[in-house]
């Protein structure tokens, strides 16, 4: 008796958690409001910008925020001036899977796509958190998540509600200080907002902590490498820029997620690893005057690959 009501009990937490899970789904989906100017919400700007461009082929930029932050279009423009080049880095947690997934149907044959993937990707799978429950919620749809990935992404969930309060603050205070928003990107994708505001602080550097790496983030990139290369589209994979002080306390660390790549990535890791003063507000984030140095960086490791192919 005492063991069938043992049973009883746990199928009705376990179905009272399924209800309750699809009612927090629900709600943040269908009814919870998202601030329109919300940073990630750029992500749907950009493929609206990568579905326009289609004249010729393109260099395309993929990653968190360490892409948006981090180059100056113009000028690689100048210098690649037979393709289009749009930078549609946003937010890191948005996660890789989703916006990869998404964007690889406006992707043409002889387009060039290059891809940053920021180091905490390695251990959440790439799956993305908060801000893809935002991009979610705005669009009121569950289009492109299956169900692996919306189990990944629900514990952070709970999060969104004090994200909407910061995205409120933002959005009041735009223009009068700094704030991540999506009116600050320029017309090739490059975020600029930070350019007229002056740092406030220096970035203590930081040793990174491995708690998991995630073997399934390396598989995923692999394949999708593979998938994209056999329509003819070009997937070169970049580590992410990277504040140096930081980067030398985790020396040991980056090599760790590095050395199960398989030769994935197209430059050395440490190329990447700009002075502290060049950054902005966090460890990924150039200021202008970095944005310059490190597309000038691209350039020459671009201009050497393309000249192998």
């Amino acid at each position: 008796m005492a063991k069938q009501f043992f049973f009883k009990t746990i199928l009705s937490i376990f179905f009272t958690a399924i209800i309750g899970i699809i009612f927090s789904i629900f709600v943040v989906i269908k009814i919870f409001p998202i601030q329109k100017n919300t940073y990630s919400l750029a992500h749907i700007d950009k493929i609206e910008l990568l579905k326009e461009k289609q004249s010729k082929p393109k260099i395309v930029l993929f990653g968190g925020s360490n892409v948006a932050f981090g180059f100056d279009c113009d000028l690689l423009k100048q210098k690649f001036y037979n393709y289009d080049v749009i930078n549609i880095g946003t937010d890191a947690s948005l996660g890789m899977r989703f916006p990869l997934d998404e964007i690889k149907n406006s992707l043409n044959p002889n387009d060039i796509l290059l891809v940053f993937p920021e180091f905490n990707h390695y251990m959440n799978g790439g799956y993305g958190g908060s801000s893809l429950w935002q991009l979610l919620s705005y669009k009121k749809s569950l289009s492109n998540l299956d169900f692996n990935l919306l189990l990944k992404i629900l514990p952070s969930i709970k999060s969104i509600f004090n994200l909407q309060i910061n995205a409120f603050a933002s959005n009041k205070l735009f223009k009068k200080i700094f704030t991540y928003d999506r009116r600050n990107f320029n017309h090739n994708g490059d975020y600029i907002g930070h350019h007229n505001f002056p740092l406030s602080s220096t970035i203590e550097p930081s040793k990174m902590i491995i708690s998991y790496l995630d073997n399934s983030f390396y598989n995923y990139l692999d394949e999708y490498k593979i998938n994209l290369e056999n329509n003819n589209i070009k997937v070169l994979y970049f580590p992410p820029v990277y504040q140096k002080s930081s980067g030398e306390l985790s020396r040991k660390e980056i090599e760790k997620i590095y050395s199960k790549s398989k030769n994935l990535f197209s430059s050395k890791y440490d190329k990447y690893f700009l002075e502290d003063y060049l950054f902005y507000d966090t460890v990924y984030h150039l200021n202008k005057e970095g944005a310059n140095l490190r597309t000038n960086i691209l350039i020459e490791d671009l201009t050497e690959i393309l000249n192998t192919l």
